[in-house]
């Protein structure tokens, strides 16, 4: 009677054993076509492009995922050290070519149809990409409506006064304004965007703050030929001090000296 336990319990052991291999047999079967599967028809297992994960999506899912992430980073103005107006990349009128990035991510996949390995590693690639803009988009988006209710402030432009405490002409410098000039704020924008870009086309948020390079200009500025201009002026003023003045009245002849002239 003993003897027959102890086959049944081996035969029991050996049938457990036997599910156990075949069960992992299954799973590391099911594995091996998945991994098949994943790596033949996507771009792959652990892979980011521009820091952005695009694993197990084939090239036109990749391609819609890019674009999409690309047209939702947030662009984030701030002025005087707050928040004043958030959009986005897309709002602004900007958009990644479809053409160019399929091309890219058709490629990309030929590389890595190449390369594959049973053990994935993570891989980041930056391929190629095309900007596209609206400008219409962005003249919309970059009204200075946007931007708050500020109480802003005109530019001054410089001249050239008589100052009275100095008894001479004086240039008076410009004054910078806090007023939006909607071309100038529009550059900026482009061109911030653009660095932007360049360091992270995917992830994170933009933030600019505005400053001079968004607000009107004075049209007059201290400029050489402003300074030569009150040269001049404050030579003839010069010359006019040192003159005297005769006149005759009847019979009599009378001179001014300067002192008198700019008495």
């Amino acid at each position: 009677e003993m003897d027959n336990k102890e086959k049944n319990r081996k035969k029991k052991i050996k049938v457990i054993l036997g599910i156990c291999i075949a069960l992992f047999l299954l799973l590391g079967g099911g594995l091996l076509v998945y991994i098949h599967k994943v790596d033949t028809d996507t771009l792959g297992r652990k892979i980011t492009i521009y820091g952005l994960d695009v694993s197990g999506q084939n090239v036109e899912k990749a391609g819609q995922t890019i674009r999409k992430a690309f047209q939702d980073k947030k662009v984030v103005f701030r002025e005087d050290g707050s928040q004043v107006y958030q959009t986005t990349v897309g709002e602004l009128g900007y958009s990644l070519d479809e053409g160019t990035l399929q091309s890219a991510l058709t490629v990309l996949k030929q590389q890595r149809d190449q390369t594959r390995t049973f053990l994935a590693s993570w891989k980041n690639y930056e391929i190629e990409y095309q900007v596209n803009k609206d400008e219409t988009a962005e003249q919309s988006a970059l009204t200075e409506d946007h931007f708050g209710e500020k109480e802003r402030t005109e530019a001054q432009n410089a001249e050239i006064r008589y100052s009275k405490k100095k008894k001479k002409f004086v240039i008076v410098n410009q004054v910078a304004g806090t007023q939006i000039d909607e071309e100038r704020l529009r550059n900026y924008v482009d061109k911030t965007l653009e660095a932007e870009f360049q360091d992270k086309l995917l992830t994170g948020e933009v933030k600019i703050d505005l400053n001079q390079q968004a607000y009107k200009q004075p049209s007059v500025k201290a400029s050489k030929e402003l300074k030569k201009e009150l040269k001049s002026l404050n030579g003839q003023l010069k010359k006019y001090r040192k003159a005297t003045i005769t006149y005759t009245f009847g019979n009599t002849t009378e001179t001014l000296d300067s002192q008198t002239v700019n008495s």
